[in-house]
């Protein structure tokens, strides 16, 4: 975000793509003026396999974490990540991971994006994984 309050090139008050824009670029940019409050950077990615890029933002502070949006079906398909840098992802792939942890709980979270939008394929928490995977922890010696 530049620091008059907009967002590398889109200031506050654009709410339309300029003429010409397809479809995608003017919902992203409406997103990202609507949103320029909680999010201080974006960037466009190739999570799935077509030609439109997804939204990555990050939030201003980690209890707002990032989002990603995605142009499915003629609307924005969103998701939430806990926690800022929490998410990951292999280009082109269509999975997207939010891994982190606050408080001595940690967490993995895997989104498959469809043409639905994001499908949570993980367990949402890794206690129900690690019930079922036998585990072995460090133990402190004097």
């Amino acid at each position: 975000m530049s620091p008059n309050g907009s967002f590398r090139g889109i200031h506050p008050g654009d709410h339309h793509a300029p003429p010409g824009t397809s479809q995608w670029k003017a919902a992203y940019l409406t997103y990202l003026e609507e949103n320029k409050d909680t999010y201080v950077s974006f960037a466009l990615v190739y999570l799935d396999d077509d030609e439109i890029p997804e939204l990555y933002l990050s939030g201003n502070c980690e209890a707002v974490g990032d989002a990603v949006c995605s142009w499915q079906s003629g609307k924005i398909a969103e998701v939430h990540l806990n926690r800022i840098d929490g998410g990951s992802y292999a280009e082109r792939s269509g999975v997207l991971i939010n891994q982190n942890g606050n408080m001595g709980h940690s967490y993995t979270h895997v989104y498959q994006l469809t043409g639905d939008g994001f499908i949570l394929t993980f367990p949402p928490s890794m206690q129900s994984v690690c019930r079922m995977i036998p585990m072995k922890y460090p133990t402190n010696t004097p």
